[in-house]
Formats: structure tokens, sequence, C-alpha cells
């Protein structure tokens, strides 16, 4: 059995498909913090190794600023995603969960580069339009993001054609 048929399986059993890696939340968590961490060395380098004058203090300023910047995009876009049955779960990095009908997926576009994957994932959430980014090695996922949350969308559309009720004939 191919990983591609062992997921369409998985989609109609209706259990739960991880479509960003494993544990994703806390290493990127983690990958922020040792960034915020290299940028306070950088800065408190700057200023115990050289004299204090106002371009040191605007390299300080704007790289605690862009440090900030890049770490509050971050907090606010990229997000874990999960496929259970006919459902989108998505953890943010504050560990909240936010649950959505993969019905409401409006976009999905997967780029790759250099080995790495980055997915987009617009849906629709209380008529909120939201947008997420997850990151990811090629090699980590048996196919593209984009196809397999593709694929969920097409089965989850499947299974509620099926639920409508036919034609009725009067006798």
């Amino acid at each position: 059995m191919t990983k591609e048929t062992q997921l369409i399986a998985e989609f109609s059993n209706r259990s739960r498909v991880r479509i960003s890696p494993e544990n994703y939340t806390k290493r990127v968590r983690l990958f922020l913090y040792a960034g915020i961490a290299l940028i306070f060395l950088f800065d408190l380098y700057l200023l115990l190794s050289s004299r204090l004058t106002f371009l040191n203090l605007g390299v300080i300023a704007s790289s605690i600023i862009l440090g900030a910047g890049v770490y509050f995009f971050c907090s606010l876009k990229i997000k874990s995603t999960v496929v259970k049955g006919d459902t989108l779960i998505v953890k943010s990095l504050s560990q909240k969960n936010k649950v959505a009908s993969l019905r409401s997926i409006k976009n999905v576009r997967t780029k790759s580069l250099m080995g790495i994957q980055w997915t987009n994932l617009k849906f629709s959430l209380d008529g909120r339009n939201e947008s997420i980014l997850f990151f990811g090695k090629s090699s980590q996922l048996p196919i593209s993001p984009e196809v397999a949350i593709r694929e969920a969308v097409k089965m989850s559309k499947k299974r509620k054609a099926n639920l409508k009720p036919g034609p009725v004939s009067a006798h």
C-alpha cells in the first residue's frame, strides 16, 4: 500500500491525520526562543565590546524591533494542523485550539525550496477569514500538505453529498 493510498484510507476511516510534523509547535517555540536569545546576546556583545555610540544604539534598537516583529508575526501565523473526520483542528503556539469544518477551507498553497515546504492555508471561522502558515521538511510527510488537505476536503464533500436524501417518489 503506498503512502498516498494509506492516507486516503485514514481519511475514509475518519481517523486523526497530522498535516504538520509531530511536536511542531514545541519545536517552533524553541526556535523562536533561541532566536530571541541570540539577538539578546548580540546586543549584549555590541554594548560591552565597543564604545557607546548612536550607531551602536541604532543597531541594537533595530535588532530588538526586528526580532520582536518576527516573533509576533510567527506567534500569530505559524500553527499546527490536524484533520480528524470532517474537521480541521488548528493549534497555535499559545496552545489555543480552533476547530473548523473542512468545507470552510478557501485556499491552500504549498511551496517548496531546498527540501523545506511551507504551506499557507486560508479558511473561514465564525465569519472571519483566518490564515495560517506551517513549515516542514519535504521528506517528513508522505505527500504534500496541499494534496492531503485537498483530498480531505474532497472526501468530506463526498460524505456530505451521500447524507442528502434521495428523490422521493409518490406511489
